[in-house]
């Protein structure tokens, strides 16, 4: 039965032909009353580049993301994902465009073109970008939390998650926000996986390298 429920909820379910862990995904839009932005939930199985997947699919479906709150459940491996979107730029958000690109980066695990026309643009030189590697006594031992502050711009979520990949860190959990100054505070609870080497400075490093860029 392909028919859509008779609201904004939609729930798509995947069978063995699905991507790979992926049992269904169930995606919520919702306007934010007339501001001009929406309101996104997502709720699916987790998998390696996720939070990658769908900044950048927001990004190509002309949406910044102003404030997220993710989260895994360990026990089911299951994230809840819940994002506060507004428009890239003068244009509005249109639902079903919203949708369909995650939806399709979901399905194919293909990450879109992310637009990033603004990436070259001048970045305030006293806008001076901040990141903290911390571990706290009550967490797990290979789990760390990183901070991360400074200016916000076009596809940045996506490079910093595209980062924590390529260190072989695994996101637990997140708060994303950003202010009406075009600052970002973004907090990571991430899973050391790999190279047991890795040090809080190598990330402080590496991550400072893109979010400073």
């Amino acid at each position: 039965d392909t028919s859509m429920p008779p609201s904004d909820s939609v729930t798509f379910s995947f069978d063995s032909d699905g991507p790979e862990g992926a049992d269904s995904i169930e995606i919520d839009i919702a306007m934010i009353g007339t501001t001009g932005k929406m309101k996104l939930d997502i709720k699916t199985k987790d998998r390696d580049g996720l939070l990658t997947i769908i900044s950048q699919a927001l990004n190509a479906a002309n949406a910044t993301i102003e404030n997220a709150n993710v989260t895994t459940t360990p026990d089911t491996d299951m994230v809840n994902d819940t994002f506060v979107i507004t428009p890239l730029g003068p244009e509005p958000l249109v639902e079903a465009e919203v949708r369909t690109a995650v939806i399709s980066a979901l399905l194919d695990e293909t990450v879109p073109s992310a637009n990033t026309t603004n990436d070259d643009a001048e970045v305030d030189d006293e806008e001076t970008a901040d990141v903290q590697v911390m571990r706290f006594d009550a967490m797990p031992e290979n789990m760390l939390v990183v901070v991360i502050e400074g200016k916000d711009r076009p596809g940045l979520l996506a490079k910093i998650t595209s980062t924590f990949a390529e260190l072989k860190l695994k996101v637990h959990s997140a708060e994303i926000t950003t202010t009406k100054f075009q600052t970002v505070r973004n907090r990571f609870a991430v899973i050391k996986g790999g190279d047991s080497s890795l040090t809080s400075d190598d990330i402080k490093e590496r991550v400072l390298a893109v979010v400073d860029a």
